[in-house]
């Protein structure tokens, strides 16, 4: 019998967003034809909420946010200046982090430990680089995170 597979997704948006919801079960669906034995973890923006509807899959364990997470926020300019200006600090802190404590900045982190223990990393699909400049970045950020 092989090892389990344990396979995290990343960037997957919300359950709200029923677009993004079909592509990550389509992604995963297909995924566990492919391996036999396999355990997924999910990133998102709205954990609390997916993680009611996602885990109903007895092979998805968790969903965690996403490293950067600006969710939720005010609506408006003032509010997005500030989760943006949020987002800039978190992510100055955990790339701070990653250079120079690693271990601890991993074991402090669910997300993290989660991409560390994960033997195959898959961003998920959706339109997330094509849109909004502020979007796009976070993405960026979780892609580059998931190479580390």
């Amino acid at each position: 019998m092989k090892n389990k597979k344990i396979i995290t997704v990343t960037n997957a948006y919300t359950w709200y967003n029923k677009g993004d919801a079909g592509i990550l079960l389509a992604t995963i669906d297909t995924l566990k034809k492919i391996y036999n034995s396999v355990e997924f973890n999910v990133l998102s923006f709205t954990p609390n909420i997916d993680r009611k509807h996602y885990c109903e899959d007895s092979n998805i364990k968790e969903v965690y946010s996403n490293i950067l997470n600006p969710y939720p926020y005010k609506k408006g300019k003032v509010g997005k200046s500030i989760a943006i200006i949020k987002l800039f600090f978190k992510m100055i802190y955990i790339q701070f982090g990653l250079t120079f404590f690693k271990r601890a900045t991993i074991s402090r982190n669910e997300n993290l430990k989660a991409l560390q223990n994960s033997d195959i990393i898959i961003v998920c699909g959706g339109g997330f680089l094509g849109g909004k400049k502020f979007d796009s970045l976070m993405h960026i950020y979780q892609i580059y995170v998931d190479t580390l």
